[in-house]
């Protein structure tokens, strides 16, 4: 793919990450489950999507993957504190 397909993945990808995020708050934990794994397709090694999807699994009590994709946020993102607390609260 192009810069210009690059580009807009990675913009879609943020718009998804926030709308993930505002489910999350309003504990639509499935809805954002679903927005975090698109979110994932445009951006397979985006950090904040996969804290994002583990968080919002954790939210509706699947903790084994929750866990699993808190680990893939903190390998891709080991700068990030919340993925390092979000994984140390599924542990």
């Amino acid at each position: 793919p192009g810069l210009e397909s690059h580009v807009h993945h990675a913009i879609a990808a943020r718009q998804m990450r926030g709308r993930g995020h505002r489910l999350v708050s309003e504990r639509r934990y499935r809805q954002a489950e679903a927005v975090f794994r698109k979110a994932l397709q445009y951006a397979p090694d985006s950090g904040l999507a996969a804290r994002g999807l583990a968080h919002a699994l954790a939210g509706s009590n699947q903790l084994e993957e929750a866990e699993a994709w808190a680990r893939r946020a903190v390998d891709l993102r080991p700068d990030d504190p919340a993925a390092h607390v979000l994984l140390g609260d599924l542990l």
